[in-house]
């Protein structure tokens, strides 16, 4: 047998490439159908941009999330930590991602394109940041004890049909306002708040959390939990006085 010859594991090993490169454009393919069956759509222009979207290459998707970075905090003063930590956290698709994973990014990828989703998280960023400035950034491990607490305490209000309203739910009110007022290293009080109903309904818009949920379905890791129906909750106990 000549050297030029192909032997058969040599042809076996390139089916088998050609065949991977196949499952996966067809899983691909599959992903883009599910996802805008799920929407009820019909238009062209928007089944194309879903399967473009699905299609970018990991350098596009790079690029897309840096620009929606650039875009919408480029130019404020946030802190030094936190422009770093928004381009450290990158949706990275598997080389063979699930359909979840797929839809996910799909999903990512538009809501960071939409204008008004970026207009309304920079607002909410300068918001933080004004209130970082008045009174200092808490710890991560604070933030998340805090949010713990926040769930926990209007998941069993929520359990036992406390409206945030009712009289019923002073004490959790209460409670979640004198934690925020320690998490902040001020006082409850007539002036504080305002301040505090003010902070929560910059940052109330669920698909800000819904961003990272989406980048953690990406990137294979837990899904944090949700905490903005709980803030919503506050939110509206607050807004009652």
């Amino acid at each position: 047998m000549l050297d030029s010859e192909v032997t058969i594991p040599e042809v076996a090993e390139a089916h088998a490439a050609a065949l991977e490169l196949r499952i996966r454009t067809l899983r691909l393919h599959r992903a883009v159908l599910r996802k805008v069956a799920g929407r009820g759509s019909t238009a062209p222009e928007e089944i194309r941009l879903v399967h473009k979207l699905a299609q970018l290459s990991a350098d596009e998707r790079r690029a897309l999330i840096n620009d929606f970075i650039d875009d919408t905090f480029g130019d404020l003063d946030l802190g030094p930590d936190f422009l770093p930590m928004m381009r450290g956290a990158v949706p990275e698709l598997p080389e063979e991602p699930t359909q979840q994973q797929t839809e996910a990014w799909v999903e990512l990828a538009e809501l960071v394109q939409d204008p008004e989703f970026r207009d309304g998280l920079r607002r909410a960023a300068t918001a933080q940041a004004r209130a970082a400035a008045e009174v200092g950034r808490p710890s991560t491990d604070s933030n998340q004890s805090l949010a713990t607490l926040l769930r926990q305490r209007v998941d069993a209000a929520t359990e036992a049909g406390t409206e945030p309203r009712s009289p019923a739910a002073r004490p959790v009110v209460d409670e979640l306002v004198a934690a925020y007022a320690r998490h902040t290293g001020q006082s409850d009080g007539p002036a504080f708040r305002p301040w505090l109903l003010e902070l929560l309904e910059s940052s109330g818009d669920r698909r800000y959390e819904r961003y990272w949920r989406l980048l953690a379905v990406i990137n294979g890791r837990p899904v944090p939990e949700e905490v903005a129906p709980a803030a919503e909750w506050l939110v509206a106990a607050l807004r009652n006085g």
